[in-house]
């Protein structure tokens, strides 16, 4: 798994990833305490965006829409795209509406919410000026969209965008790094827009446009270096609901009555959907393990005569990837998601043989500090023991941990264990860390 890992890493960054310590590197998914397997998948759910018209209520609460989502599906994390200046509304911002910033803040801060994420979203239809606009549908010419795409990608307009939407999270009182996804649906991919979200404090881009380079199979992650330096993590949407449009049949099935709702489940139409959209998610798995179940929220629970055929497409795939993957399913936050990437393609491992066991020394990407994130709860190395002249007669006897300038102390032995000739550490990352391995 771990050969894999590095393999697919290779390939999603051009072959440029620096390479890891002898006998030391990370795993590609955090390993789970209580299994101690690394995930072969990373699941989220990446909706539609909300903007100042948010509240609990229209997200579902207590019992509807995404809460009924979280209900059916626990483990499944749902990455809210927030508006701080709405497409819809002319331009409003979010400090215009107060019950919006409290919805806002809540989701991003309130342990009952821990499974929604908020993400950026890094554009405007309605740019200062337009007199002609309430809705990107209605243009001058009454026809498409009122403006060209392509201005949305110049540098000035992206940097008042990223600055816009920063300022409006640190307004309501969110942390930066509570929001380190930015999405740019409909904008013109950039340098300058991918640079000007980078400048703003976000580590990567969600859902960038089909129009942009070609990034290579779906589920492999792409680090795109920027002008002046630095890079930003690009995460392309895989889209599988795409392959459930059939769903839009079922919907007017209902709606002419030649379906009715007891039928969904049971129609061809339905298991030709499910088959297509799972044939998705292997190929996916294959090719770097990383789904994004991108919809549109409020459609996907859009109920057509008694029933929401969408979000039973949903439900069913949900429940496959359950049932196969079970603990080897990851349903990381997009920060989560994003930090652990970031950390897998930037941070750095240095080893020290020395007798009676190993030193391993580290260190977050540099920009952690800079952007004021907080870190990994669970992040995971493995190590190899044999390096150290280790063989399968010695064990490993203990794991010591220093943060920062703490002093030296033993690492829970749950969170540490032998596997074949490596050892596998669990740890919290939030700073410089330095792992003494003692063998017996």
């Amino acid at each position: 798994m771990a050969a894999a890992a590095t393999a697919v890493l290779m390939a999603a960054c051009g072959g440029q990833t620096p390479a890891p310590a002898p006998g030391v590197a990370w795993h590609r998914y955090p390993v789970g305490v209580a299994s101690r397997v690394e995930p072969a998948i990373a699941v989220i759910y990446s909706s539609d965006n909300i903007g100042p018209t948010a509240s609990l209520a229209r997200l579902g609460y207590p019992d509807r829409n995404l809460f009924r989502l979280h209900r059916d599906h626990p483990q499944l994390k749902v990455v809210l795209t927030s508006c701080p200046a709405n497409r819809y509304s002319g331009g409003r911002v979010l400090s215009d509406s107060p019950e919006a910033t409290a919805t806002w803040k809540t989701l991003a801060l309130d342990p009952n919410f821990d499974w929604i994420d908020l993400a950026g979203l890094g554009y405007n239809h309605a740019p200062p000026g337009d007199s002609n606009l309430n809705h990107h549908e209605f243009s001058v010419t009454q026809s498409g969209c009122n403006i060209d795409h392509k201005t949305l990608g110049e540098a000035t307009y992206c940097s008042r965008q990223m600055t816009l939407a920063r300022d409006a999270y640190r307004t309501a009182g969110i942390p930066d790094d509570r929001v380190v996804m930015m999405r740019f649906p409909g904008m013109e991919r950039s340098t300058q827009a991918l640079a000007a979200a980078a400048a703003a404090g976000f580590i990567a881009v969600l859902d960038t446009p089909a129009g942009g380079e070609p990034r290579g199979e779906p589920g492999r992650e792409w680090w795109t270096p920027l002008p002046g330096g630095g890079e930003i993590l690009e995460i392309p949407n895989t889209n599988v609901l795409k392959l459930f449009a059939i769903a839009k049949e079922l919907e007017d099935g209902l709606i002419a009555g030649r379906i009715l709702p007891a039928q969904v489940t049971a129609s061809p139409e339905f298991a030709a959907a499910l088959k297509r959209g799972l044939a998705r998610l292997r190929e996916v798995e294959a090719g770097g393990g990383l789904v994004n179940l991108m919809d549109q929220w409020s459609d996907t629970f859009r109920e057509v005569g008694g029933a929401r055929p969408r979000y039973l497409l949903i439900d069913a795939a949900l429940r496959d990837i359950e049932s196969r993957y079970g603990p080897r399913a990851w349903y990381p936050t997009s920060r989560e998601l994003t930090l652990w990437l970031d950390l897998l393609r930037n941070g750095r491992l240095t080893r020290q043989d020395e007798g009676g066991g190993t030193l391993v020394k580290v260190e977050p990407p540099a920009g952690w500090a800079r952007l004021g994130l907080g870190g990994l709860d669970n992040a995971s190395i493995r190590v190899s023991l044999a390096g150290a002249g280790a063989s399968r007669a010695v064990d490993l006897k203990d794991v010591l941990i220093k943060e920062g300038e703490r002093d030296w102390r033993s690492l829970e032995p749950e969170r540490w264990w032998r596997q074949a000739d490596d050892a596998v550490v669990l740890f919290a990352l939030r700073g410089p860390v330095q792992l003494r391995l003692k063998l017996s």
